[in-house]
């Protein structure tokens, strides 16, 4: 009687103590949560806040500056955003005409789930103004194809047994930018210094009109945003406006490497009969499972094809799709190899791609057989990108303003190649419209600044470790100073064994699928029942 007296104590203690496990569980999951991601904040963007009276000056004008412009609208009496480029104040930028930056008519591929949500959360009527400006929001039909492995994004399986695919922004920046466009204040000219109170903050923005030799005028400011982009000109007017002690803190802040990735878009407009010729092609993914393909007529939606490989493999990224407008893009990147400008180079190009698990699917090379007729109407744009970057400003919180904020590029500028840099703005557009709600002084609270770089840095920070990490698997890329090229050599050789499990286990891909959305930590790829089933894939490779 005494051992079954015992093991019903254990039994009643531990039945006990379960919820407060689930209790502590939920506590920590919601911690983390909170911690690493914006899923928490994302409900209450674009809902009424507490105006506060007073002025934001935002520097710059471009994504950035837009999207920081619509927050800062709900929050303060005034906004006015300071952009260099008088074309950007014109009626041609509020219809999407004309060109400022490189990749201005360049697509992008907005792959990340947490982006459309914060952007349909801050616009109510984000959906209508897409269409409007020609943003494709389309269903991601297309896995991710890395090493000839199928790395399936989310799908649904409804009644009638067919497929509901995620939604992603498929546009050029001319048509994002033109989408997010706000009507606030547009002053032409360049922010030429701060000046700071004795309380530790921005109290003036001086500001020169137009060009070289315009006017100077003075704003007040209880605010200032840095949204200049790579210019990242918080980093050169901060030293000039804080004490000489704290200036010398912002000299070592900012590190940079070169991945050197060249990227082209390859444009070309329908050709006759085009949707018809289509959808007799006929492709084969494994959308469910790796044994249950999905077979369906190319037509039937507008992604085509996502192909890269692991840095151990080749440098060739390839990328395929039908925008709005009905025209085929073809976007190519590479770390060294020469990017084609033509479709003959094209096919030449695919044809030497080495074969992973799976080679190069052919029935792509019919895609461009039925372009060949429109291929003197193909347009192509060139792009190269020499520098990423990243101000470590939460490293010195104590010697910035305390109403002092930075965002995108003009904080963190990502290697385009993982298509992060708007989504890792939108992180923190979402994350300062978070901190303005739960600090009611807002930036005239002393710890605004220092609490607003702390917790962008543990939402954002991982994608520039992740990005230049994954980067420095490329002999041509040049590492931060202090660093080495073998730096990330794991994290390298995980992502590319990980590959095999994430196309056949359900539970890796569903994780790989909340991690590459952004509506999860990305420490839950890196679980331990993760790693472990990475491991045995390993060492037992058909055990998985």
């Amino acid at each position: 009687m005494g051992v079954y007296r015992s093991i019903l104590v254990v039994a009643a203690a531990i039945a006990a103590a379960a919820p407060l496990f689930v209790f502590l569980y939920r506590s920590l999951r919601s911690r983390t949560v909170f911690r690493f991601t914006v899923i928490p904040d994302i409900p209450s963007l674009g809902k009424p806040a507490r105006r506060k009276h007073g002025t934001v000056v935002i520097c710059g004008g471009s994504i950035g500056g837009c999207l920081a412009a619509k927050i800062c609208s709900d929050h303060f009496t005034r906004v006015i955003v300071i952009e260099q480029e008088a074309w950007a104040l014109s009626e041609d930028a509020r219809h999407g005409r004309g060109s400022r930056v490189y990749q201005y008519t360049s697509f992008h591929g907005f792959f990340q789930g947490a982006l459309l949500n914060i952007l349909r959360a801050l616009f109510t009527n984000f959906d209508e103004r897409a269409k409007q400006y020609d943003v494709g929001i389309v269903e991601m039909n297309s896995s991710y194809w890395l090493n000839g492995r199928c790395l399936r994004f989310l799908v649904q399986r409804t009644a009638d047994n067919s497929f509901v695919f995620p939604s992603k922004i498929l546009s050029t920046r001319r048509s994002m930018e033109t989408a997010i466009r706000n009507l606030v204040e547009y002053v032409h000219g360049t922010v030429t210094s701060l000046k700071t109170s004795p309380n530790s903050s921005i109290s003036d923005v001086d500001v020169r009109l137009g060009t070289d030799g315009g006017s100077m005028v003075n704003f007040d400011c209880d605010m200032f945003i840095d949204c200049s982009g790579n210019a990242q000109a918080g980093l050169k007017l901060l030293p000039r406006a804080v004490p000489a002690d704290k200036s010398a803190l912002l000299s070592n802040i900012r590190h940079t490497y070169s991945p050197k990735i060249k990227y082209s878009t390859l444009e070309f407009p329908p050709p006759p009969n085009f949707e018809e010729d289509l959808n007799k092609i006929t492709v084969q993914y494994p959308f469910e499972r790796h044994n249950h393909p999905v077979t369906y007529p190319l037509g039937k939606y507008p992604f085509f094809l996502f192909w890269s490989y692991t840095q151990d493999i080749d440098d060739r990224i390839i990328y395929a799709c039908r925008t709005g407008t009905g025209n085929i893009v073809i976007m190519l990147g590479s770390y060294g190899t020469e990017l084609p400008c033509n479709i003959d180079q094209l096919r030449m190009f695919l044809r030497d791609a080495p074969a992973g698990e799976r080679s190069f699917p052919s029935w792509f090379f019919q895609v461009l057989d039925l372009l060949d007729p429109v291929k003197d109407d193909m347009t192509c744009t060139e792009c190269k990108v020499d520098s990423c970057s990243r101000v470590f400003y939460e490293r010195v919180s104590n010697a910035l303003p305390r109403n002092f904020v930075a965002l995108g590029d003009a904080m963190m500028r990502l290697s385009p190649r993982y298509g992060e840099g708007v989504a890792q703005c939108a992180i923190g557009i979402t994350t300062l419209d978070g901190v303005l709600r739960r600090i009611p002084e807002g930036p005239h609270d002393p710890a605004f600044s220092k609490s607003f770089f702390s917790l962008l840095a543990s939402r954002a920070g991982h994608l520039w470790d992740g990005s230049r990490l994954m980067d420095y698997g490329y002999s041509t890329t040049k590492p931060v100073a202090g660093e080495k090229l073998s730096d990330g050599a794991f994290l390298r050789w995980f992502v590319s064994k990980a590959a095999a499990v994430i196309e056949r286990d359900d539970g890796v891909n569903a994780a790989f699928n909340r991690d590459w959305n952004m509506l999860a930590p990305s420490s839950d790829m890196q679980s331990p029942s993760i790693v472990l089933k990475v491991f045995w894939n390993v060492l037992f490779p058909a055990g998985v």
